[in-house]
């Protein structure tokens, strides 16, 4: 298949610099880079990019990001809207097109990027959950990723998911 699908999860620290951080700490650490130089979205090596292009409510927004591909492949950008819920510590974005959202994203738009291919997130997004050990006692948190996503283009299929062989 040429959809990249790929789950991970991370447990995150309990205590930093002697303090206990809770779920709802780092879903605000997380929510509040997003957007900013210090984005933990780009710690994903293969972001390079990636914009607010808009706010909608105080739980969607609309994104662009650019990914880059295998050498050889054009990179991809994506526009996306993402939805923010608070309650859950979950963060979800699926693609959006058409002629009203293509316009907001022209190769104009962020410089010389005039090389990229349009992509399709089918599904992408992250939790913050809270860990407890057996007794229900603080043990810490883990955030668990998950994507679903398709290049689109003339990719061979080995390509898309080559870094992922083997995860689940």
């Amino acid at each position: 298949s040429k959809f990249r699908q790929y789950r991970f999860e991370i447990d995150l620290p309990s205590e930093v610099d002697g303090k206990i951080i809770e779920a709802e700490d780092w879903w605000q650490s997380a929510i509040g880079s997003m957007g900013t130089s210090e984005s933990f979205v780009l710690g994903d090596r293969s972001v390079v990019d990636s914009h607010q292009l808009g706010q909608i409510d105080d739980c969607h927004s609309v994104w662009w990001q650019v990914n880059l591909m295998p050498r050889g492949v054009s990179d991809r950008s994506f526009v996306t809207v993402g939805f923010a819920n608070d309650a859950t510590l979950t963060y979800m974005t699926k693609s959006v097109d058409g002629p009203e959202f293509n316009a907001l994203v022209t190769p104009a738009t962020f410089g010389s990027k005039s090389a990229l291919v349009q992509g399709q997130v089918l599904f992408y997004g992250f939790r913050i959950m809270p860990v407890t050990n057996g007794d229900g006692h603080h043990k810490g948190c883990k955030v668990v990723s998950f994507e679903h996503v398709d290049p689109l283009g003339d990719i061979p299929s080995m390509l898309t998911n080559l870094d992922s062989v083997g995860r689940g």
